[in-house]
């Protein structure tokens, strides 16, 4: 009997039970599948690292490192693995920039073969290529690839496609936002081919994978050595830094908009529970007359809870994988940005946990609801509800209130009556408001920001990528055939933390340092450093002190006043050359920047980078956005009609005999539709003026954590509002007529007759 009650039931509320099943499929999905993103990241990430041996440590030396220098630091307590290995940036296709590598040890900063040959070290012809450079470029295995390095030649035949985790993303620099596989790539030869082309062995770096600290490794290492190295951890290396700070962007994300996914839903099915069993009340009463048990009772409500809940997680996680597997795979958004070999999804256990603990709660708001109408006798149970009695208002005692309109009073005394509905409805119209307004906020400000930092104040067409043999003179001299502006980017300790100086040389106005209001600088101190924001907020710089820094080259201590704080893409300390020449600075310019498109390769020029392509890689990030934008706004739009609508049903049922009496009163249908009408955009309206502002606190969050990285300015477009405002206040007008319908299918008798 009870079954067949269930299935009744099923079909009475067969619109509140979909609108919730949709609620929690939205949350559920939508905070799995961004759980799901990050985590999915750290493990493929970390299956890619231990395959190829990631090297925890660089220790670097231009003049080169032997085979009795390994040998020494294989010899240090805590050094797992070690090897020798070169990375020299090389050219191709006329202006390609092609990193070759090499390594002595294929267990440290390796890599895997997708197809071709197994790696040989006896090998001198032969280089194993990026299979995404391979593809862009349309290269193919056994073809003759040839390469330029300090004016040397090398025609080499692609052995084998390959990936390596030491450019799982492959970007020149923090200003490359995006790979670019057209025009830039890596490759692996033997140490035999580099002895062939170089006349003898030469290795610049020592990678090392070690689980020691930085501080004892740096210790230990440079004491075996006897000499101190430029010494790079893989914290600062960016297939690694940047892999982390993906995974806490996505930790970020997905603890911020899903979590408010989820917990709107949970809010409105808590409710929603409540109200049913209460609008059961009379057939709860008719069951306990007729001798059914209280336990028995309990369990078939809290049933129906447990039903919608589990029914909800189940396409909830099906959502989840699948929105996961839209971004995680190797032709979504992130597979344009990591190079991974293979793209398993995985789910956090914070994920099912959260699931279990949500239908749990939702059984137990079943079963409480139910329990508090058992409480008294069958008798108590069978009477109709009736709400709450309630005193009148102050404003009511008021004569300005008394000649108000009936719709205006009758309203507020609605809304106060009903506070538990009106609150929730206004919480329904908070969180779609804010998670719009985030939403559109983050588009808009990422849009903003190829704007601020390229295509208004950087007047170059061309990056010109010096090799190491070219000179300051050779460099002055390419820049004046260019009329270019040039820079040099050094290395340099600040607290024993490895930081950048940048020396500007800007005489055509190219390039810009940009102030706080990411407005070029028009007048460029030549008495002082301009020291980025962030840097600046982390080691509690302002303007008028003297920073000290030291160089990596000659170990040499500088002390450098601070003349501004500025706004900056690479996060580096800049000052111009006759400031660098003031401290005696010593530099050595590394890149040309000029408007002439048409700039040849050569010994002294290794490689060329348009403005143009680095915007282009830009817009495919903006075109991921622009995806993840329009499934964010129409999850939230679909969650605040399926929140607003079943408040507004259940409302509607609290309300039946409310409005039966108005009918008979002789108000017409379309009277009462403006009542119902006027009341929920009070709601709405009232739900986006607290929405707003806390919409844009979370996009200020969301940009905090997510673009640490780039130091964004947080700016209001007023498109944000415009378009949340606009869609919440439309979805509030449809759910409100989509009730109001109901009005004509009234029946006055049948409502009144009951007390």
């Amino acid at each position: 009997m009870l079954f067949k009650k269930l299935l009744r039931t099923l079909g009475r509320y067969k619109a509140q039970f979909i609108s919730m099943i949709i609620m929690i499929a939205l949350g559920v999905g939508i905070f799995a599948g961004f759980s799901g993103e990050w985590y999915t990241i750290k493990k493929d990430s970390k299956y890619f690292y231990d395959l190829t041996g990631f090297s925890d440590y660089r220790i670097m030396n231009s003049e080169g490192f032997t085979q009795a220098d390994l040998d020494k630091v294989l010899e240090v307590e805590g050094i797992e693995k070690a090897t020798l290995y070169l990375s020299v940036d090389s050219s191709a296709n006329d202006g390609d920039k092609v990193t070759l590598n090499t390594t002595t040890n294929m267990e440290v900063s390796g890599f895997t073969v997708n197809k071709g040959n197994a790696y040989d070290e006896n090998n001198i012809d032969g280089i194993w290529l990026s299979d995404m450079y391979a593809k862009a470029n349309k290269i193919n295995l056994d073809d003759t690839f040839t390469l330029k390095y300090k004016g040397i030649e090398l025609n080499l035949k692609v052995e084998g496609l390959i990936k390596s985790s030491e450019y799982l993303i492959c970007v020149t620099d923090k200003t490359q936002l995006m790979p670019d596989f057209k025009n830039m790539g890596y490759g692996y030869v033997t140490s035999k081919t580099i002895e062939k082309a170089l006349g003898m062995p030469f290795y610049s770096q020592i990678n090392v994978i070690s689980n020691l600290d930085k501080e004892t490794f740096e210790k230990d290492v440079f004491s075996a050595l006897e000499n101190s190295y430029l010494l790079v951890t893989k914290n600062e290396a960016i297939s690694y830094s940047e892999v982390k700070g993906e995974i806490n962007e996505g930790k970020t994300m997905a603890s911020l908009i899903p979590v408010l996914f989820l917990a709107i839903a949970m809010l409105t099915m808590i409710t929603t529970m409540h109200r049913l069993t209460v609008n059961e009340k009379m057939q709860i009463g008719i069951l306990k007359a007729l001798g059914f048990k209280d336990r028995k009772i309990i369990v078939h409500y809290s049933s129906y809870a447990l039903f919608i809940g589990i029914l909800g997680s189940v396409f909830g996680i099906a959502l989840g994988y699948g929105l996961c597997w839209y971004i995680m795979n190797p032709h979504g958004p992130m597979g344009t940005y990591f190079d991974l070999p293979k793209w398993n999804l995985y789910m956090p256990w914070y994920v099912w946990v959260a699931i279990i603990i949500m239908n749990l709660v939702l059984t137990f708001v079943g079963y409480a609801s139910v329990k508090k109408i058992l409480k008294g006798s069958a008798a108590d149970a069978l009477r109709p509800y009736t709400p709450k009695k309630m005193k009148p208002l102050l404003i009511e005692k008021t004569k300005w209130f008394h000649k108000r309109r009936f719709a205006f009073r009758w309203n507020i005394r609605d809304v106060f009556r009903h506070k538990a509905r009106s609150l929730m409805s206004i919480i329904g119209v908070v969180g779609c408001t804010l998670l719009l307004v985030a939403t559109f906020g983050v588009k808009y400000l990422l849009h903003s920001f190829v704007s601020d930092y390229y295509e208004k104040p950087m007047n170059y067409e061309v990056r010109i990528n010096l090799s190491d043999e070219t000179s300051n003179e050779k460099a002055l001299e390419i820049a004046t055939t260019y009329s270019g502006d040039l820079t040099s980017t050094t290395p340099i300790l600040i607290d024993e933390n490895v930081y950048s100086i940048e020396v500007y040389n800007v005489e055509n106005g190219l390039i810009s340092i940009l102030d706080m209001n990411t407005k070029p600088i028009k007048n460029v101190s030549n008495e002082g450093a301009y020291v980025p924001n962030k840097l600046a907020n982390e080691l509690k710089i302002k303007v008028g002190d003297e920073i000290e820094i030291k160089s990596f080259a000659t170990g040499t201590v500088y002390s450098v006043k601070v003349v501004q704080i500025t706004r900056s893409l690479t996060g580096n300390i800049v000052i111009t050359d006759d400031y660098a020449d003031t401290i005696g600075l010593a530099h050595k310019y590394n890149c040309i920047y000029t408007k002439e498109k048409d700039v040849a390769v050569n010994e002294y020029i290794e490689s060329v980078q348009t403005k143009k392509d680095i915007i282009n890689s830009f817009s495919s990030i903006m075109e991921v956005l622009d995806v993840m934008v329009v499934l964010l706004a129409l999850a939230s739009v679909i969650l605040g009609i399926v929140v607003l609508y079943n408040l507004g049903i259940l409302s509607y049922m609290e309300r039946y005999r409310e409005l039966a009496t108005l009918k008979v009163l002789g108000f017409k249908d379309k009277k009462i539709t403006s009542l119902l009408v006027t009341q929920n955009m009070w709601m709405t309206l009232f739900g986006m003026i607290i929405g707003a502002p806390l919409g844009v606190w979370i996009l200020k969050v969301l940009m905090d954590l997510l673009a640490s990285d780039y130091d964004i300015k947080l700016r209001c477009d007023p498109r944000m509002f415009i378009y949340s405002f606009i869609l919440v206040g439309l979805t509030s007008l449809f759910v409100s007529y989509m009730v109001a319908r109901k009005n004509k299918y009234i029946n006055m008798v049948e409502a009144l007759k009951a007390e």
